[in-house]
């Protein structure tokens, strides 16, 4: 490694150590005993090293949990309607039904027997 690459990566390691303080480049200068007037020509200097960096994110790994599919813990139940023959009705009804949805099948299939003349 030449002396200007390890004073630029020495100067690169002071640059982000400044943006990373939040003090004013003066400040930080004044507190690490650094010229200011040397600070801001390698800032200039390392500023399109590090925009490369930034506008090239590294490629990353995201952990991902896969969830179950959601399936309820009982199955529900099957609703059979008429004796077995070929007029019979077959109703799954799972678990969270809508009762009222339920009882507006179960009314219009009785309603549907009683005109074909079946008992219901």
């Amino acid at each position: 490694m030449s002396t200007f690459e390890s004073t630029g990566a020495r100067w690169a390691g002071i640059v982000r150590a400044q943006a990373a303080s939040g003090l004013t480049v003066a400040a930080f200068c004044a507190h690490r005993g650094l010229a200011v007037s040397t600070f801001y020509p390698w800032r200039r200097r390392l500023a399109p090293a590090a925009a490369a960096r930034a506008a090239t994110p590294a490629p990353a790994f995201v952990e991902a949990m896969v969830a179950p599919a959601d399936r309820p813990d009982e199955s529900g139940v099957t609703i059979v309607v008429g004796a077995g023959g070929p007029g019979t009705r077959r109703i799954l009804v799972g678990p969270g039904f809508d009762p009222r949805l339920l009882l507006d099948v179960l009314d219009t299939l009785e309603r549907g027997e009683a005109a074909d003349g079946a008992a219901p």
